[in-house]
C-alpha cells in the first residue's frame, strides 16, 4: 500500500543531525515526533533532507529534486511504495520547496517539466526569505569569514554550554579568525567540549561552510527580487506560507534577561535582529493572516521592520498573505527554544516567549496541511 512521505528541508547552514544518541543535535529538534503524533504517520515517513549548508540556491533545489525522485522510487527504508511526497521547508528551505514546484524555475540539469511534480502534495514554507534577507547582504565580505565561529556558538548553546560559548565569542570578537581556509584555533578548542561523534560531524560541516557559502549572495533582497521577477508566471498557488515574528529587543528587556543570566543570548539576538531589519528601500508591509497560539496583547509590533532575528516577517510570503503567523524567533519554530518537555535551548534569547504550547499549535497547523487531501 502506498504511503505519503514528508521531506523536511533545512535552511542556510542547515543539517540533518550531528552525532547519535543522547548527545545528538538535530536541526528539526523534536519536529518529526510532533508531526507523527498529529498525523498518525510513522517516523519512517518523515525524512530530513541533507542539503548543502551554504551552496548556491540552484544547487540546493537540484539536490531537493533528487531527494524527491529518490523517495518516489521506493528507496526509502520502511516505505517501499510512496504515493505522494509533501515538502516543508524552514528558512531558505522554504524558498527551495517553492522553487521546486515553480513551473518557470530551472535548476541545473532540469527538464522542461519535472515528471514528479504531479506527485507532490502539500508544500509549506516556514520563515522563508522569499524577498531576501538584509542580514545576507550585511554578512557578505568581512563577516563571511566568521560564519563558522558564529554557527559553532549556536550549536554549543543548544548543548547548554554557555561558558564555552562566551569563551568562543570573546575569542572571535577580540582576536578574530585565523587566516586561511581552516577553522580558527578557538573553534578547535571549543570542539573539544562536544561529544566525539558530534564533534567529528560538526568539523566536517564547518569545513563545508568555509569552502562554499555562495548562498549568502543569492539571498540578498536584490538577488531575490530579480529571481522573483524572472519566475513570477510559474508560481504554484498551492504553496502555504507560515510567517514568524518576534518583538524587537528593548533596553528594559535586555536588562531583565541579563538579570536572569541570559545576557549573552539576549545581546546576540539583539545584534542579529538589528542586522535583519530592512533598509527603507527594502521595506514591505507586514503580512496579513491569522496568528497561531497565544500572543500577549501589545507585545508584538507589526510593522515593516519586524523580523524573527534573521528574516523580515514581510519577506516571508510572496504576496503579503500568510497562511498563519506565529510569535517566535527564527530558531524557536524548529525546536530550538527552552522547552519544558525536552532538552531545548538556543543562543537566541528573544522576547517571543515561545513555549511548548505554541510549538504544538504551529506544527499541528502544518500537519493539518499535510493531511488535508487524505
Amino acid at each position: 500500500m502506498a504511503r505519503d512521505v514528508l521531506i523536511l528541508v533545512p535552511g542556510l547552514f542547515g543539517f540533518g543531525s550531528f552525532g547519535t544518541g543522547p548527545g545528538q543535535i538535530a536541526y528539526f529538534d523534536h519536529v518529526s515526533t510532533r508531526i507523527s503524533n498529529f498525523t498518525g504517520w510513522s517516523e519512517e515517513q518523515i525524512v530530513v533532507h541533507q542539503t548543502g549548508p551554504a551552496e548556491p540556491l540552484a544547487w540546493r533545489v537540484r539536490s531537493l529534486a533528487a531527494a524527491v525522485e529518490h523517495a518516489l522510487s521506493g528507496q526509502l527504508p520502511g516505505v517501499p511504495e510512496v504515493g505522494r511526497v509533501h515538502l516543508v521547508g524552514h528558512s531558505t528551505g522554504g524558498v527551495d520547496v517553492r522553487l521546486l514546484v515553480n513551473s518557470q524555475y530551472r535548476w541545473p540539469g532540469a527538464t522542461a517539466s519535472a515528471s514528479f511534480v504531479s506527485r507532490i502534495g502539500a508544500v509549506v514554507s516556514l520563515s522563508g526569505p522569499h524577498w531576501g534577507a538584509p542580514i545576507a547582504r550585511r554578512m557578505r565580505g568581512t563577516l563571511e569569514g566568521v560564519l563558522p565561529e558564529l554557527y559553532l556558538a549556536s550549536i554549543l548553546a543548544k548543548h547548554n554550554r554557555f561558558p564555552i560559548v562566551e569563551s568562543l565569542l570573546f575569542g572571535l570578537f577580540t582576536v578574530g579568525s585565523d587566516p586561511g581556509k581552516q577553522p580558527s584555533a578557538h573553534v578547535l578548542r571549543a570542539m573539544g567540549q562536544l561529544p566525539e561523534g558530534v564533534a567529528k560531524d560538526v568539523m566536517r560541516f564547518l569545513k563545508r561552510i568555509i569552502d562554499d557559502h555562495g548562498l549568502i549572495h543569492d539571498l540578498t533582497p536584490l538577488s531575490m527580487a530579480r529571481l522573483n521577477s524572472a519566475v513570477k508566471a510559474g508560481e504554484c498557488p498551492r504553496v502555504k506560507y507560515y510567517a514568524t515574528a518576534a518583538p524587537a529587543p528593548t533596553a528594559f528587556g535586555l536588562l531583565e534577561q541579563g538579570l536572569k543570566g541570559e545576557a549573552l543570548g539576549a545581546a546576540f539576538y539583539a545584534s542579529s535582529e538589528r542586522l535583519a531589519r530592512p533598509d527603507p528601500s527594502e521595506e514591505m508591509s507586514f503580512p496579513r493572516g491569522p496568528w497561531i497560539g497565544d500572543r500577549a496583547s501589545g507585545s508584538q509590533a507589526t510593522d515593516a521592520e519586524t523580523n524573527d532575528g534573521v528574516v523580515p516577517t514581510s519577506s516571508q510570503t510572496l504576496t503579503g498573505d500568510a497562511t498563519a503567523i506565529v510569535q517566535g524567533d527564527h530558531l524557536d519554530v524548529v525546536g530550538h527554544y527552552p522547552s519544558q518537555r525536552f532538552q531545548g535551548n538556543t543562543l537566541f534569547k528573544s522576547a517571543a516567549n515561545f513555549d511548548d504550547d505554541r510549538f504544538d499549535a504551529l506544527w499541528r497547523s502544518i500537519s493539518s496541511e499535510l493531511t488535508a487531501g487524505e
